[in-house]
């Protein structure tokens, strides 16, 4: 913050002003990296300084409440203004991860305000009280594919080798190829 605020040639004191605050000390405190910013005010931070949010304060993992919102450039204020019958509170509570927002038109008019589906919405709500989704993991191969291709190879080479059938009809080894086995370990079979 403090580099961008410096190449903006911004003092401490205009963003703190920008922001409605009489003292400089919070913005010092920011960028000594002692406290970090209120989320509702990091939109308007990067407004007074000139950089997308994003890049000013880049976020770790999924989204969440407060980063729908910042990434849609509503103050928590202006986000209320904007929704018939959400409070302030009620959203605070929300991105706080105290309590939910409630009824199916709020979150409805909350993703239309923030450009995002109603299930985007409730994924980042999820995020928010810690419900956390597991990230889609590729399928592995089974660590044994490899042997049991190969051992299944090695079976099918020697009932050839016997003249024998490898599996039954009814699934499994057939009998001759267990005899076959059961001669190779006893040590009578080659």
């Amino acid at each position: 913050m403090r580099t961008a605020r410096r190449n903006a040639d911004l003092t401490q004191q205009d963003v703190a002003t920008g922001l409605g605050l009489t003292a400089h000390v919070a913005v010092a405190r920011w960028e000594k990296g002692q406290r970090f910013p209120p989320a509702e005010k990091l939109v308007r931070i990067a407004d007074i300084i000139g950089v997308p949010v994003d890049i000013l304060f880049p976020r770790e993992g999924p989204c969440d409440l407060v980063d729908l919102r910042c990434d849609a450039g509503y103050a928590q204020g202006a986000a209320v203004d904007a929704i018939e019958g959400l409070t302030r509170h009620a959203l605070g509570d929300a991105e706080g991860g105290r309590k939910r927002l409630e009824g199916s038109s709020i979150v409805e008019a909350l993703s239309a305000l923030y450009g995002v589906s109603p299930e985007k919405l409730e994924a980042a709500q999820d995020q928010t009280f810690g419900v956390f989704a597991p990230a889609a993991m590729p399928p592995q191969p089974h660590p044994l594919a490899d042997v049991e291709r190969q051992t299944l190879s090695e079976l099918q080479r020697l009932a050839d080798h016997h003249g024998v059938a490898l599996d039954s009809p009814r699934g499994g080894l057939s009998a001759a190829m267990l005899a076959v086995l059961n001669d190779l370990v006893s040590g009578q079979g080659n």
